[in-house]
């Protein structure tokens, strides 16, 4: 049965990299019930990850693979050993990222606490992937591309040519956010090349759906339209379970970045919100927005109500808190004075940031020129101005034409 397992293992593992997803699954599940029938723990862990997976997507829980990693972590401490069950609480962290997310907070501070103590490199940087995803919020930026970069530096210590090249997609992220636009640029290209090599379709698909987002904030809307569309075909190819929803995102952006509102899909929006692990908040400030800008006064307004309610409380502080920028575009659009110094309030420590969309759908503008809109919403003009002369230089100065129109015409 040992011998069984070992094989189903590698089994998986070839049909992951082939894109088969479900046959790789089938694989790792046949593994776990010869793990059990060899009452072997370790093999039971390593068919738990492989049950997850080599790809690194947020979306809710799935219940079998939870249940899994929960079964294999129950094992005697001494029947698994540090580093792998660092590498288990690591991923049930991930899969927890939305459904619970205290215990995906307290889970990745454990793995890499042990595999801290295990002195592994390659358990290291595995827990630390888990880790960067639970400091995704407002403001952490920074601390977070300071662990990609340990990832990055243990994982090519370790040899883990995957881990790396996981290491180096959150450091797109992080650039992109802190502003860094041609540092990501760069990062983007090596990655490309060290995920051509690796041929994994679960990670190239990234880097068109990357250089979509970096053309939307540029104004290079035709290239944008061509690489968004690429992105799609091959994430969609590479089962990915954000593919199609990160599409359709993008595609909705890249109108509303040209102002053609009239021609986004709302109701094809209300599905994805609905259909969405994420919050209710993470898409209702946008999907306000472009109902306002579209002049569907009553449907916004229904809308905003449901956002601003109880201080604006349905607004995520986690991977999507970009939604507070869309909360601020509606609130200025709708012209609600009263509720705009709450949104400044939230927003303001972080105005010289570029919120990230999803794993990198779309840059923002930057968060000066959120909060430009807002003061002038709430009436103070002189500082208004401030935010928009801020904004622009930023904009300015990586490229981002569009929005520094925006801000020219805020001034």
């Amino acid at each position: 049965a040992a011998a069984r397992a070992r094989l189903q293992l590698l089994l998986g593992t070839a049909r992951d990299r082939s894109d088969d997803r479900a046959g790789a699954r089938d694989a790792c599940r046949a593994a776990a019930a010869l793990a059990r029938e060899a009452r072997d723990p370790q093999l039971l862990a390593e068919a738990a990850l492989g049950f997850k997976g080599l790809g690194l997507a947020l979306v809710g829980s799935d219940a079998e693979t939870v249940a899994l990693l929960r079964e294999a972590l129950a094992a005697p401490q001494a029947a698994l050993g540090e580093p792998l069950r660092a590498r288990l609480l690591a991923a049930l962290a991930l899969e927890l990222y939305y459904d619970a997310p205290a215990e995906s907070q307290r889970l990745s501070a454990q793995a890499v606490a042990r595999a801290r103590e295990a002195g592994e490199p390659g358990a290291l940087a595995q827990t630390l992937s888990a880790r960067h995803a639970a400091l995704w919020s407002a403001g952490r930026a920074h601390e977070r591309l300071g662990v990609a970069d340990e990832m990055h530096a243990l994982a090519r210590g370790a040899h883990d040519r995957i881990a790396a090249l996981q290491a180096r997609n959150w450091r797109v992220i992080d650039l992109l956010e802190l502003g860094r636009v041609r540092d990501a640029e760069r990062e983007v290209d090596v990655y490309a090349a060290e995920a051509a090599e690796l041929r994994l379709p679960r990670y190239r698909w990234y880097v068109p759906l990357w250089r979509a987002a970096i053309a939307i904030l540029r104004g290079d809307f035709a290239a944008a339209e061509t690489a968004s569309a690429e992105a799609q075909r091959l994430g969609v190819q590479a089962q990915d379970a954000n593919a199609a929803r990160y599409g359709a995102t993008q595609h909705a952006i890249l109108l509303a970045e040209q102002m053609r509102y009239r021609e986004i899909d709302v109701d094809e929006l209300m599905r994805l919100m609905h259909g969405a692990p994420t919050s209710t908040g993470a898409w209702l400030p946008w999907i306000v927005w472009i109902q306002a800008e579209r002049g569907e006064a009553s449907a916004a307004r229904a809308g905003w109500e449901q956002v601003a309610a109880d201080d604006f409380a349905m607004l995520p502080d986690d991977a999507n808190w970009d939604a507070a920028t869309d909360a601020a575009e509606a609130c200025a659009t709708l012209g609600d004075a009263d509720r705009a110094p709450a949104l400044i309030a939230r927003l303001e420590p972080y105005a010289d940031v570029m919120p990230v969309i999803g794993r990198g759908i779309a840059v923002c503008a930057p968060v000066s020129y959120f909060l430009g809109r807002l003061r002038l919403t709430a009436g103070d003009p002189v500082a208004a101005a401030a935010s928009f002369s801020a904004a622009h230089a930023a904009c300015a100065r990586v490229g981002a034409a569009p929005r520094a129109a925006r801000s020219r015409l805020g001034l």
